[in-house]
């Protein structure tokens, strides 16, 4: 292998031109952190990507200059954003730049509580602060509460 520094049009960012002191651009960031999310198992939020089954179009996958020219400059405080099909994956039509908050309200729906138990059908009720309750976790909650209250006035 060639241990020659590459300089010019022999650097590897030449090809794209998205570096900047060395350091990758943010849309570039944005295009390999994407591929990783679907393709690298060991990447901490894989599951919620590449384990759910989303992948990146083979053509956005073998080129940034692709990806760029579908997805255009990434405007400031934004990520790449699966819209308008947040369970799809990553290709040209489906995909944007979008803001935190436009995320927010682009974001998978939650079907099982933190214990496990499905929230959906009627296991699941919307709480007053518009979260959502799980049936079987309250109900548990609630006789642990009133046998502690049970035994504390048996104690007294």
């Amino acid at each position: 292998m060639d241990k020659r520094k590459r300089v010019g049009k022999e650097s590897p960012s030449f090809k794209h031109g998205h570096t900047l002191n060395r350091g990758a651009s943010s849309e570039y960031s944005s295009w390999a952190n994407m591929i990783t999310r679907c393709t690298n198992p060991n990447f901490k939020d894989w599951k919620y990507y590449g384990g759910r089954g989303i992948t990146v179009c083979e053509e956005w996958r073998n080129s940034f200059a692709a990806f760029l020219r579908d997805m255009g400059p990434k405007p400031k405080g934004t990520s790449v954003d699966r819209f308008p099909n947040n369970t799809g994956n990553y290709e040209p039509g489906n995909c944007r730049w979008a803001t935190p908050f436009e995320q927010q309200h682009n974001k998978q729906k939650p079907t099982h509580c933190r214990r496990g138990h499905s929230i959906q059908g009627s296991n699941g009720y919307l709480r007053k602060d518009g979260r959502i309750q799980c049936r079987i976790c309250k109900t548990e909650s609630t006789r642990r509460l009133r046998a502690r209250k049970r035994a504390s006035r048996e104690s007294q």
